[in-house]
């Protein structure tokens, strides 16, 4: 949880529309995939943590879903797509009846 924690506290942020977007290309390139690579590694064989879904699971899904959906301006919702452990946590939690109606 630190660790998505630390990621959104780290994207750039800025009053104008033009710097903002400078600044977040230069961070997907620069810092983005080292914490994308650091955490895609972390995952287990199944879920992120153990043999059953955590909280930690839901973090990354909610990551995820957010920035596919759009959620970050200036930040395509195809980051994630080279972090096939990433991808594989979102798309099984957000496959659950339980989640499914959270995510409309």
């Amino acid at each position: 949880m630190d660790v998505i924690n630390d990621l959104i506290g780290k994207v750039p942020q800025n009053p104008d529309a033009e710097e903002k977007k400078k600044l977040r290309a230069a961070w997907v390139q620069e810092g983005f995939v080292k914490f994308a690579t650091y955490l895609d590694g972390l995952i287990g064989d199944e879920w992120t943590v153990g043999d059953s879904m955590t909280v930690a699971d839901l973090a990354i899904a909610g990551l995820f879903l957010g920035v596919a959906g759009g959620a970050w301006d200036h930040i395509s919702g195809d980051i994630f797509d080279d972090f096939k452990n990433i991808k594989r946590i979102a798309e099984t939690v957000g496959a659950l009846d339980a989640v499914k109606p959270w995510l409309k």
